[in-house]
């Protein structure tokens, strides 16, 4: 299992983290300050070529940023990996992004057993607990 660049810990500054998702992030790190060995932040996910070049095309520098997907937390535990993205508020539009973060982990970064996914939110949308389970994914309220 691969072991993130960061330490699990609160940091000065998170890269490319919004101020909503780093209250959201430190609440999880409080409550849980045992839960990873080590993170990853703002993880690239999507390999394509593609990407880099219709950001070429476009003549936009560093521009490819935008045209791949991108987690907001990799947490590495002694047996698992967590795809994590943070939220003030869970709904259900985050599903689908965490399920094709999830695919291209396990395609082009996993080495191990497959990756879970989780979102860490502040609170969530009515149903979103019965959405989040039948979708296979942990939701974490701080």
């Amino acid at each position: 299992m691969s072991a993130g660049r960061f330490q699990f810990k609160k940091l000065a500054k998170y890269p490319h983290m919004e101020a909503e998702d780093i209250i959201t992030w430190e609440k999880f790190i409080d409550a849980y300050p045992n839960a990873y060995t080590s993170i990853d932040y703002d993880f690239a996910l999507s390999k394509v070529e593609e990407a880099t070049k219709t950001a070429s095309e476009l003549n936009i520098a560093g521009a490819e940023r935008t045209f791949k997907y991108r987690a907001d937390v990799i947490g590495y535990g002694n047996k698992e990996v967590h795809i994590i993205e943070l939220k003030k508020k869970a709904t259900p539009g985050i599903l689908g992004y965490l399920k094709a973060e999830k695919i291209l982990y396990d395609r082009d970064e996993n080495t191990g057993p497959p990756a879970k996914m989780v979102v860490i939110a502040r609170e969530a949308t009515p149903d979103m607990d019965t959405f989040i389970e039948a979708a296979g994914i942990s939701l974490i309220l701080v």
